[in-house]
């Protein structure tokens, strides 16, 4: 019976151990570093399984999971150890673990404001500290009035510290998809309740004043004290109230939809700056001076700063941390100006994507040859814009992204307008048409947009410089659009005896109107 009672007591055992592995080996979360926004993509999910209870331990396989130097954050792992041999009922290994997703990564302006953030939040912490100073000075003997006053400084630290945490963690992120004005925006809530907190502490501080000897000896002149505590301690309750109630309508409510547009428009513009920034300083050969002098200055800054917070006093604290915040942020900012690094999208680039999405928007919209023409020498247009980009040190490439929503506008106006072009085009039709005059001027256009497009050809075969054949592109779609506008007045196309014919279909038409 011994035997059999520890069989089942290791059996139980065994079964806790495993199933405790198994729950082990769940993968961590991602990770967001501060500073440079780096994150990893790969994770190692370890799983591990105990051995039946016939048999031996089995040893689990580690769960492997995508590459990256931070554990537990990428991709899921796969895979786990085997049962022990020797045939038993407990389970084998324990599952691969699962890693989270890639951190997006903050863009450096955000990185910078981040920073920013925690230099106002270490100064507010300093303030709270010099709050909780004053609270423990007696007067008299009493500590009621002195730990109001405390108590406001404190809050008042705290709301500095919440508008250094609002800004890290709204603006701060920017470019990570989160709702950045929003967050920001909440910092006024959260101030606000804040304050409301130390003035309702004030007001505690000068009811409980009341207590004090010589004021309680003294009826009028303690139910004045008491009645003037009170009267401070609601405002703040009120205060706090406001605040309360400010604080989420930056990323809840009606307003989160207007403030996570407001965040997702302010992306691409600030990475825009960003990117302008980083290629005409690498152009102009300015960027490894910058990024030194930059670092440098940080480096500096950071380490007087942590000298003066190492010197105890609470101060020297304050400042010193500061002052380190500060050269932190000073050497984020250096990624403004990267030395590594190939050009990038730049302000050209984006101007000739808006150019051609509008383009390709308007050639998509109304039925036209002639408007579709214009669309496509608008897209053509865009991209020799684009094309200039490496003399600002960009790629040269268009940004189709910037490209997409410039198109759903002259889309949605070119469709509401397709009724009318229609209407138009027949009407100067049928003029061509009964003065004779449509053929020959359809054919004179015809001619024109030949030889605008000859010229297109040429300078697009004359050299291998992007620039110049793409500028050869959009002369050859000029070309196009000029011929196609012949079917404003000749419903066939282009057919037409050109010039002479032209003048031909215009006199003849003069002479029917003179008889």
């Amino acid at each position: 019976m011994n035997t059999q009672a520890w069989i089942k007591a290791a059996t139980a055992l065994t079964m806790v151990i495993s199933l405790g592995l198994t729950g082990c080996s769940s993968g961590g979360g991602g990770h967001h570093s501060e500073v440079d926004g780096s994150s990893a993509d790969g994770g190692t999910g370890a799983g591990a399984g105990a051995g039946g209870s016939g048999g031996g331990a089995g040893d689990g396989g580690a769960g492997t999971g995508g590459g990256g130097s931070i554990p537990g954050d990428g991709s899921a792992g796969t895979g786990g150890g085997s049962g022990g041999s020797g045939g038993g009922t407990t389970p084998g290994g324990g599952d691969g673990g699962t890693g989270g997703g890639t951190t997006p990564t903050a863009l450096v302006t955000g990185q910078v404001v981040d920073q920013l953030g925690n230099t106002v939040s270490g100064v507010g912490d300093g303030v709270s500290n010099l709050g909780q100073a004053i609270g423990s000075l007696p007067i008299a003997g009493d500590t009621s009035l002195t730990g109001g006053v405390g108590t406001l400084v404190s809050s008042t630290g705290n709301a500095v510290n919440s508008v250094g945490s609002g800004l890290s963690d709204g603006l701060g992120q920017l470019g990570t998809g989160n709702n950045a004005v929003g967050t920001t925006v909440g910092v006024v809530g959260a101030a606000t309740a804040d304050l409301g907190t130390g003035v309702s502490g004030l007001g505690q501080g000068v009811t409980g004043l009341a207590s004090n000897g010589p004021v309680e000896q003294v009826p009028v002149v303690n139910q004045l004290v008491v009645g003037a505590g009170q009267g401070v301690d609601r405002v703040g309750q009120a205060v706090t109230m406001l605040g309360n109630t400010l604080s989420p309508v930056g990323t809840s409510g009606p307003l989160a939809g207007v403030t996570q547009g407001a965040s997702d428009a302010l992306v691409p513009v600030v990475s825009l700056v960003e990117n302008t920034t980083a290629n005409v300083t690498r152009q102009t050969g300015l960027a490894g001076p910058l990024n030194q002098t930059l670092n440098q200055t940080g480096t500096i800054l950071n380490q007087a700063g942590q000298q003066l917070a190492g010197t105890g006093n609470p101060l020297g604290t304050t400042l010193g941390q500061a002052v380190a915040n500060t050269g932190t942020s000073v050497s984020t900012a250096s990624g403004l100006a990267p030395v590594t690094g190939g050009p990038r999208t730049g302000l050209l680039e984006t101007a000739g994507g808006v150019v051609a999405g509008a383009g390709s928007g308007l050639a998509a919209s109304i039925g036209s040859p002639t408007v579709s023409g214009i669309g496509g020498s608008m897209v053509q247009a865009g991209n020799s814009v684009a094309s200039l980009g490496p003399v600002l040190g960009g790629n040269g490439v268009t940004n189709t992204a910037a490209g997409t929503p410039a198109a759903a506008l002259p889309q949605q106006v070119g469709s509401g307008l397709n009724p009318v072009v229609a209407g138009v085009s027949s009407v100067t039709q049928q003029v061509g048409a009964s003065t004779g005059a449509g053929v020959p001027v359809a054919g004179l256009l015809n001619q024109v947009g030949g030889a605008v497009g000859s010229v297109g050809t040429q300078l697009t075969g004359a050299t291998a410089n992007p620039t110049v054949s793409q500028l050869g592109a959009t002369v050859t779609a000029v070309g196009a659009t000029v011929g196609q506008a012949g079917t404003l007045v000749n419903a066939n196309g282009t057919q037409g005896g050109g010039l002479g014919g032209a003048l031909s279909g215009v006199t003849g038409a003069l002479a029917g109107g003179q008889r």
